[in-house]
């Protein structure tokens, strides 16, 4: 086989992977998004949630507006490699 053909050959079995890379990338971050909605909606049941203890303190709120914001973070950045994998 020639040099050419050899580069050639090199070059599709690199497409393959990097294919197949997106493919699982897309996956992955199709089946985060959907744990990340149900995490969002669970975060939001409770933070409107009353108990017997009574409602969340400020600080709970508060750190429940920052873990809905970080999801919200993850949330953007694995849309962008969903789609980024076709």
């Amino acid at each position: 086989m020639s040099s050419l053909g050899e580069k050639a050959e090199r070059a599709i079995g690199q497409a393959y992977i990097l294919y197949e890379q997106s493919l699982m990338f897309s996956k992955l971050a199709h089946d985060t998004l959907n744990f990340l909605h149900a995490m969002g909606m669970n975060m939001d049941i409770l933070h409107n949630y009353v108990s017997i203890w009574g409602r969340l303190n400020d600080k709970q709120k508060k750190q429940l507006v920052i873990a809905s914001h970080q999801k919200d973070l993850v949330r953007e950045s694995l849309i962008d490699l969903r789609e980024l994998g076709g």
